[in-house]
């Protein structure tokens, strides 16, 4: 198991002990807006977008790094309330897949 799976099921699993119940077949997408809509929490947000689709489907540089994903992932795990990293800053304002312009909200709106 690649140390991004890892984080991504440490931070699942830490989700659902806090209550978020969602089906097996759930995308990294579908679990980061639940924790944002369900529990008021957006770190999924951020570390699935600048961390985990970047490795999966991007050119493999994150917004985050590993350092960075693992703070996340303990914060969640522990309950506390740490801010989401920023993505570094060569990166902020840009997508984190493509690196192009643009952000989410605006492909969710034409999508």
């Amino acid at each position: 198991m690649s140390e991004s799976d890892e984080l991504w099921r440490r931070a699942r699993d830490a989700l659902t002990r806090r209550g978020l119940r969602l089906p097996g077949t759930a995308t990294p997408a579908e679990v980061a807006r639940s924790a944002k809509d369900l529990l008021g929490d957006d770190r999924m947000e951020s570390l699935v977008w600048n961390y985990i689709y970047p490795l999966a489907y991007g050119d493999g540089n994150p917004g985050l790094t590993q350092d960075q994903a693992l703070f996340l992932v303990e914060g969640l795990e522990a309950g506390r309330k740490d801010p989401a990293p920023a993505p570094s800053s060569e990166k902020k304002g840009t997508c984190p897949l493509c690196h192009g312009p643009g952000n989410r909200e605006q492909r969710r709106e034409i999508t």
